[in-house]
């Protein structure tokens, strides 16, 4: 339920006036600092346009060693990448031959070796013509 406001109360009489003061501090302070402060266009116009070559110069510069810059790590990492791209391809042919090795070759020699003498060393006399 809603009270009505009771206006006769001390507290609240102060409260009000309070807030209003606020307000018209707020409104005042604004109007006052706002003429205060005057924007002169022309005077910053001037002063932007007489540095605004400069501006681009030292912008265009700075922009131009940050692309060097750039440059310069994407090819210290593209040669790094590199170097690891042809390590690992390396390992892997390495690791590949031993693998086929281990699983072909390896096993028709030991079947070659369960064999009787004679017959290892025709095989063999084959294989070296």
């Amino acid at each position: 339920m809603i009270k009505p406001i009771d206006l006769s109360n001390k507290l609240v009489s102060l409260k009000i006036f309070f807030i209003f003061f606020l307000i018209l501090t707020g409104v005042l302070a604004d109007r006052v600092f706002l003429n205060k402060v005057s924007f002169s266009p022309k005077k910053q116009n001037n002063k932007i346009l007489g540095e605004s070559k400069n501006l681009k110069k030292e912008i265009d510069s700075f922009v131009e060693t940050k692309i060097n810059q750039a440059k310069d790590i994407g090819q210290s990492v593209l040669g790094e990448t590199t170097k690891f791209l042809d390590e690992t391809k390396e390992k892997v042919a390495s690791s590949v031959s031993e693998i086929i090795y281990d699983n072909s070759f390896k096993k028709i020699i030991d079947q070659i070796e369960k064999l009787p003498q004679d017959q290892k060393e025709r095989i063999k006399k084959d294989l070296c013509q």
